[in-house]
């Protein structure tokens, strides 16, 4: 998987990224990302506020580059 930040996220490496442009960037669902979190296959959230979290742009990225890419899907 090597996606990258939008342009307007990625000049912002420290920027808070929230799970709706998490899913975006990633293609991953809200419940694969929180199921991979406790396992350390994702980048931890850090909170916000009380009702709020989000993740660092950077680590994000960092997360996209660093994904092994499924061949199989990729021939197909």
């Amino acid at each position: 998987m090597s996606r990258s930040l939008p342009p307007s996220v990625a000049s912002w490496p420290n920027r808070m990224l929230n799970i709706r442009e998490v899913v975006a960037v990633t293609g991953l669902s809200k419940a694969t990302i929180y199921e991979w979190m406790p396992k350390g296959m994702f980048p931890a959230s850090r909170r916000l506020g009380p009702n709020r979290v989000g993740w660092l742009a950077r680590d994000i990225e960092d997360f996209c580059n660093n994904c092994p890419v499924n061949e199989k899907a990729k021939a197909a």
